[in-house]
Parts: C-alpha cells; sequence; structure tokens
C-alpha cells in the first residue's frame, strides 16, 4: 500500500475536547483494504475556514465535521467540497441534529450523520466504510486517467478535454451508485 492511496481523514471542529476524543479514538483504526490492514492519516482543524484551506492543499478521503461552528459550518464545507472535491466522503457530527439539518446534509450527499453522544464503535465504522469507498474510488480514477492518456496524443485538445469529462462523470457515477458498500464490502 502506498502513502498515496493510504486514507487521509480530516477531523473539523471549533471544540478543542472534541478534536481531541475523535482522534483519540480513530488513532489506532485500522482499515482493510484489498488484504492490507493500514492507518489512515489523521490530522484536524479547529474551524471550517481552515478546514478549507487543508482541503485546497491536501487531498482527504474523509471530512469527519461538527455541523455546528462559527464562520463555516459543516454544512458549507459540504458545499465546497461538492463544488471542488466531490469524491471526498463527508461524516457530520451534531448534538443539534433536526430534521431540516438531516434532510439538508442527505441532500448535499453526506456520508453518514452522526449525533452526540456517539459510540466509539459507530464513528469507526462509518470511517472505515467511507474509506473503503474513497479508496476504491481512487483506484478507479487512477484507472480512468490510465486508459484516457491513450487518446490525449490523438485528439485536439478541446475534444479530448470533452470526452475525459464526460467520461470521467460516467465512471463516477458508476462508482458511486451504491454510497454505502455491503456489510461483505
Amino acid at each position: 500500500m502506498t502513502d498515496d492511496l493510504q486514507p487521509r481523514i480530516l477531523i473539523v471542529d471549533d471544540e478543542p475536547e472534541i478534536l481531541e476524543v475523535v482522534s483519540e479514538q480513530l488513532c489506532d483504526l485500522e482499515i482493510e483494504i484489498d488484504g492490507f490492514r493500514i492507518k489512515p492519516l489523521l490530522e484536524t482543524a479547529d474551524n471550517g475556514i481552515t478546514a478549507l484551506k487543508k482541503i485546497k492543499a491536501i487531498r482527504y478521503d474523509v471530512v469527519i465535521s461538527d455541523i455546528r461552528m462559527p464562520a463555516l459550518d459543516g454544512l458549507e464545507i459540504v458545499e465546497q467540497l461538492n463544488q471542488t472535491e466531490p469524491t471526498t466522503k463527508v461524516i457530520l457530527i451534531s448534538g443539534h441534529a433536526d430534521k431540516n439539518i438531516a434532510i439538508r446534509a442527505l441532500r448535499l450527499g453526506v456520508f453518514d450523520l452522526i449525533e452526540k453522544p456517539w459510540q466509539r464503535d459507530m464513528l469507526c465504522e462509518s470511517v472505515k466504510k467511507a474509506s473503503i469507498l474513497a479508496y476504491k474510488r481512487r483506484l478507479s480514477e487512477i484507472d480512468f486517467e490510465k486508459k484516457m492518456a491513450r487518446y490525449a496524443a490523438a485528439m485536439p485538445p478541446d475534444r479530448y478535454e470533452q470526452l475525459r469529462n464526460a467520461m470521467r462523470s460516467i465512471m463516477l457515477n458508476q462508482v458511486d451508485s451504491d454510497k454505502k458498500p455491503t456489510d461483505e464490502g
């Protein structure tokens, strides 16, 4: 397993205690992917603005975020991710999740919504499933780019870009056709 395929997880919360608890709960987490037992790389951000700066600099597979934060809340982070890095899986944590928030989160494509106080096992299982999906998607993207490279030299750049964007959209929809893996996956 190469480092570029190792799951990267960003934990976002404006409460330092929550950042610490989530980090502690996930620090010993091992995810089994393609026969490898690997530990994800964990990073933290103490607010949504810092999180977006980190997301622009590094690709994360999973973002775990509090919903209610000053300046930029968890749902706004999801909206930004959907525009810039739609492959990132988002797990939202909230002590104030009402029906409207849950509906909005679902419409935005949030992977999971976990209410405070949560059980460690529930969080770990959600992170494992999200990481496995992100890994499979990344492998699909690598394979896609290899296949598309064959066409790059044979086509005008604008036509190649149109074909690439159309094919990538189809590939991403195919990979995402099942948002959550089955119990066997």
